[in-house]
Parts: structure tokens; C-alpha cells; sequence
């Protein structure tokens, strides 16, 4: 009896080692993620600020579209104004 439970001791402290080894590659897997993770962080962190430079840009920019709106206005204004009189 106990020379046939050796063989399955066998296999199944090789499936232990087995287990032990994908356990040991799930950790370094885990590591890696971890170690993308707070590189994503870090370029997350580096986008912010040009966010907010682009949203001021985008600002300044309407705020032109409108000065240069009132700007075309009044010569056309000015325009029709002599059309309608002639």
C-alpha cells in the first residue's frame, strides 16, 4: 500500500512545484502591471498640465473669433447701410 501511494506523492508534489512556479509568474506579472501602472499614472499626471494650457489656448482663441466677428460686422453693416441709400 504505501509503495502505490509514493507514485501519486510524486505527482503531486510535481503539480506543487508546478503551482509554485505559476504562483512565482503571477507575482512578477503582478509586479510588471503594477510598474505600467504607475508609469500611466506618471504620463497622466504629465498630460494635466497641457490640458490646461490647451484649454486656455482654446480661450484665447474664441475670445478672438468673437473680437474678430464684431470686427467683420461693422464694415458690412457699413456696407449695406450705403447699398440701401444709393
Amino acid at each position: 500500500m504505501s509503495a502505490s501511494k509514493l507514485p501519486m506523492s510524486a505527482s503531486t508534489l510535481s503539480m506543487s512545484a508546478g503551482t509554485l512556479s505559476m504562483s512565482a509568474d503571477t507575482l512578477s506579472m503582478s509586479a510588471n502591471t503594477l510598474s505600467m501602472s504607475a508609469d500611466t499614472l506618471s504620463m497622466s499626471a504629465d498630460t494635466l498640465p497641457m490640458s490646461a494650457d490647451t484649454l486656455s489656448m482654446s480661450a484665447s482663441t474664441l475670445s478672438m473669433s468673437e473680437t474678430t466677428k464684431k470686427d467683420l460686422r461693422t464694415p458690412a453693416k457699413v456696407f449695406l447701410i450705403l447699398t440701401k441709400t444709393q
